[in-house]
Parts: C-alpha cells; structure tokens; sequence
C-alpha cells in the first residue's frame, strides 16, 4: 500500500542533502540483519545510519544482497572500515551469531558490536514493546534519508524507493530484511539513550587534526567532496 500499514510514509518524509557536520555527530552505528545464503528469498541487508546529538537518525548507505556467509562478514568489516563504524548492531540468529562472534574478538579494528534478537523470539523484545519503542522517533521526523541529489554526488545508487517499498508494505510484504535492521537499530539506541548522554559527558574535546592532508584524512566518507573525472575527448 502507497501510504503504509503498520509504519506510515509520512514517518519517512524528511531528506538530506548534505550529511551531518562532524560537531553534530553523536556516533555512527551499522546495522544488519543477514541470511548468508543464496538461495530463498531473504536478503542480507546493512545500513549505515549516523545519529545525531539532537537524536536524528541519517541512512547514509543501504546494503541489499544475497550472499553467503564468508561475503557477509567480509561486507560488514569492509563496511565498519569505510565509514568508520562506532558500533554495529547484528541481529542474533542465523549468520548473524558467528558474525558477531569473529567481529567481538575484532573490537579495535571494528568498533562495538551488539548482538540482538528480533521481537517475538525467546530471549528478544515483545512485539508490541517494539513497536512503542521505535513509533515515537518515526512519528516525531527523527528519521532522515538520502535526498537524489546527495546519491549523485556520492556516485551512489537511489535505494530510497526499494527501502520505502519494503517498509510500507510491512507486515503483509514478501521481505522483511530492511525494515528488521532499521527497527532494531532504534530500539536499540532508544533504550540506551541515557548511557550515551553519560559517555557523551565524560568525552574528551575534539579532536584538532594539524594540517589540511590529515583534516580529510579524518573526515567520513560521506563528508568528503567527491572527485571529478577530468572530462575527456573520444577518438573516432
């Protein structure tokens, strides 16, 4: 359905241009919810999600794919690489356990990793505790996606509407993969916002980086202007 059944699209209205500024960032989390086959119809799927510290929530980047599970673990530490993970949420089951259990023991070159399990299992959150949790924060405009613009200039592709499609069609929809890691990631940090207000008190001043080499250097990848081809003539 165009306007959703259990997550509306006005929640998803809200679009960004530009990413966040380094002063606004609070910490920047990947979030998966893996299959590690390729074969059925479930998707590995990852996003890269930056919160801010007025507790926005930034999709960066959509991973969708099928793979198995020495790709998985390889995606999702390319991935911590890349955008200089802080921490990255799993969900527990499946290829997502022994994901969690190689990233733990690679914690200084990954960043945190918490294991979590899905609403409904043994051990996880009720269903309707779930979605208390998480309605406020979508229903408030704390969710921001890629504007077209910002993909261009990134050299990425538009994954908006594959991500909007899933989500609105929840719970009656073939797939589930991005709306599992999007909800757990904010169930997560909602129940946790207390300790990051206590480690966000006890930090140290920022960072100053000394020259304009090592100031990139330091910056996101999604921060970064992207370099242009010099254009080129074709011989004939």
């Amino acid at each position: 359905p165009y306007e959703g059944i259990m997550f509306k699209r006005d929640m998803f209205r809200n679009r960004f241009d530009w990413a966040p500024k380094p002063e606004e960032i609070r910490h920047v989390f990947a979030t998966w919810d893996t299959a590690g086959t390729l074969t059925g119809r479930s998707y590995t799927v990852g996003l890269i999600v930056v919160l801010t510290k007025t507790w926005k929530y930034y999709v960066m980047m959509m991973y969708r794919d099928k793979m198995e599970y020495a790709r998985v673990r390889d995606t999702i530490r390319g991935a911590a690489n890349r955008f200089m993970v802080d921490t990255t949420v799993i969900e527990a089951k499946a290829t997502g356990q022994p994901a969690v259990q190689e990233l733990t023991g690679d914690a200084s070159m990954y960043g945190n990793v918490v294991p979590v399990l899905p609403p409904g299992q043994r051990g996880g959150p009720a269903q309707l505790d779930w979605v208390d949790q998480i309605t406020p924060a979508l229903d408030e405009g704390r969710l921001w996606l890629p504007s077209p613009e910002f993909s261009a200039r990134k050299g990425t592709d538009d994954w908006v509407p594959q991500f909007l499609a899933e989500m609105m069609a929840y719970p009656e929809g073939s797939n589930d993969d991005i709306v599992v890691a999007l909800t757990q990631l904010i169930y997560h940090v909602e129940r946790e916002k207390h300790r990051f207000e206590m480690r966000d008190r006890n930090k140290l001043g920022p960072i100053r980086y000394g020259n304009p080499a090592e100031e990139r250097r330091g910056k996101k990848w999604w921060q970064r202007p992207r370099v242009r081809e010099p254009s080129r003539k074709l011989l004939v």
